[in-house]
């Protein structure tokens, strides 16, 4: 039987293009994410492996880095009718807080469309599209 693991990817920096696989341990997503996010660096996560449970937690944490790292680039995140970009004076967390918060009231399952250098697209899914976008 095969064991359950996350896979990420670093896209760029000191270790563009090497995988680490995370199986069962005890890392937190958000302090991963949140380094890469500092260090300025790209990721993709394969999913495909993952139990639900990872899954839900890895993904709760890639958007929130993924909407941080947006503002921080000065790009734009937007989800359904709403579009956020960071202002002169604004604090960023504040602001990654509002986004995230307005993502999780809306109720619906989400799914990153693209993160490029425009801005961070995020949008609803059907409960048959809830595996995360490999992006």
């Amino acid at each position: 039987m095969r064991r359950k693991m996350i896979i990420i990817k670093c896209l760029n920096g000191p270790y563009a293009g090497v995988e680490r696989r995370i199986i069962g341990t005890p890392i937190d997503p958000m302090e991963l994410l949140g380094q890469m996010v500092k260090k300025g660096w790209g990721w993709k996560i394969d999913y495909t492996q993952a139990t639900k449970e990872e899954m839900f937690e890895w993904f709760k944490a890639e958007v929130a880095s993924r909407i941080v790292r947006a503002l921080i680039q000065d790009r734009f995140v937007q989800f359904m009718d709403q579009r956020w970009q960071l202002k002169s004076g604004q604090n960023i967390l504040d602001l990654a807080q509002k986004i995230e918060d307005y993502i999780a009231d809306s109720g619906f399952n989400i799914t990153i469309v693209s993160d490029d250098a425009n801005g961070l697209t995020i949008r609803t899914v059907g409960p048959e599209n809830l595996n995360p976008k490999q992006n």
